[in-house]
């Protein structure tokens, strides 16, 4: 019998022989794609977290270039000027506020590492407080960058005998007004 089993079986394999080909083909072909798809699928992650990158690079790039925009238009509002160009500037802005300059004292240049300052001490005489605040006002809205750094706001009544209190008396002036303005400007 054991004899006859095996005839059954080989004679059911024989006659599924194209069952069980196909199945093999099936099997065959499940693991080949699965071979693909598993190495496609790693070049997929690959490719992500290179773009990833690059992106993050772009981002980095981007904001570089807009700092140095910025930095581009920074140095050019802080020109290089000589101090006649200053003391000019200054002069003009007090014509404006209709503010009498009395006297320009420029002071020495200072260089720093990146900028170099540019102060001039000038006196002033005006007719009230309000001519004295349009002046520093214009100052501070000029396209230039100036720094007041001494402002002295005295009465003409309280000078004594003072270069100030003559050209005060003269003027008719109630105000006299010692400053110091600085410039600065980028170092080329």
């Amino acid at each position: 019998m054991a004899f006859l089993a095996n005839n059954i079986d080989l004679a059911s394999l024989l006659k599924n022989k194209k069952k069980i080909t196909n199945a093999l083909i099936i099997v065959l072909a499940l693991m080949v794609s699965f071979n693909i798809y598993s190495r496609q699928n790693k070049l997929n992650l690959s490719i992500k977290s290179k773009v990833e990158l690059e992106n993050k690079r772009n981002r980095l790039l981007d904001m570089l270039s807009i700092s140095e925009t910025k930095i581009t238009a920074y140095k050019n509002l802080l020109v290089d000027r000589d101090l006649t160009s200053v003391i000019n500037a200054v002069n003009q802005i007090a014509r404006d506020s209709r503010v009498k300059i009395v006297s320009v004292k420029p002071r020495k240049e200072q260089d720093f590492i990146i900028y170099k300052k540019m102060s001039v001490g000038v006196f002033l005489l005006a007719d009230n407080y309000h001519r004295v605040g349009e002046f520093v006002s214009r100052l501070e809205s000029s396209s230039d960058i100036y720094k007041l750094e001494v402002l002295k706001i005295i009465p003409a009544k309280k000078l004594s005998s003072t270069v100030g209190s003559g050209v005060a008396q003269e003027e008719g002036a109630s105000l006299f007004i010692e400053a110091e303005i600085s410039r600065f400007s980028f170092q080329q």
